[in-house]
């Protein structure tokens, strides 16, 4: 049964990547904590956030900003081992309040706040949004909201932002893996649920890409932000009971 819980989660997440171009890491964590605890969870994440992110990605690759990339994607291996050490340091619980609280405030700040903040694309503001998102995403693989304002106010075509995005996801979910296995976070259980969510992510990803070409996505995005907060106040409640 918990094999078809991770299927199913990824299934998911991947729709929402595959429609939206990021979101996997914060709907598969919203849900994930219901079924797993909090360290079990977030390896499987990474495994399939990675795996969805190759797969966008070798779709656009000739298209990646590699000069824009660059910044972003090294800074964010620095807030990525202060995520881990988060990840190493606290318990479950307090593990899963943090990531409640994180997808709350990520929740209000895309629906209220993501079109009225404008930020020019310097090194500073790169260095800024890589460290954001890498402890965003070592904590809870939610690195999208920073990288997501930093490239959209670059003004980059549409399919060069995309490519670009995923590229920083992939450097960061394989870094964050990296980290995770040489800590003895990965065992064989976790590397087959791994798997599972792999499977999951490939398909919710083509189902996504589909609801993309099909669905406003303004709309989209408002509806998962919705549920994203619900999820987030039912974690804190399941985490402080």
């Amino acid at each position: 049964m918990e094999y078809l819980y991770v299927l199913l989660i990824m299934l998911v997440a991947g729709l929402v990547q595959g429609s939206c171009g990021f979101g996997a890491g914060l709907v598969g964590m919203s849900l994930m904590p219901f079924f797993f605890d909090y360290k079990t969870a977030l390896p499987i994440m990474f495994i399939g956030g990675a795996v969805i992110s190759m797969r966008l990605l070798a779709a656009t690759f000739r298209h990646v900003n590699w000069k824009l990339f660059l910044v972003p994607a090294a800074f964010s291996f620095l807030g990525r081992i202060a995520g881990l050490l988060a990840f190493n340091k606290y318990s479950n619980s307090t593990l899963s309040i943090i990531l409640g609280c994180l997808i709350i405030l990520v929740a209000i700040f895309q629906l209220l706040f993501s079109q009225k903040i404008r930020i020019r694309p310097s090194f500073a503001n790169g260095a800024l949004a890589g460290v954001l998102s890498g402890i965003f995403g070592g904590l809870a693989s939610a690195s999208g909201p920073p990288l997501v304002v930093y490239y959209m106010n670059a003004r980059l075509e549409k399919t060069e932002y995309i490519a670009t995005l995923q590229a920083t996801f992939v450097a960061g979910s394989l870094f964050s893996i990296s980290l995770l296995a040489a800590s003895g976070a990965y065992t064989a259980h976790s590397l087959s649920y791994g798997a599972m969510a792999a499977v999951g992510v490939a398909v919710g990803s083509t189902i996504g890409l589909s609801l993309f070409h099909a669905m406003k996505r303004e709309m989209l995005q408002k509806i998962i932000n919705l549920v994203l907060f619900a999820m987030g106040v039912s974690i804190i409640i399941k985490a402080a009971a």
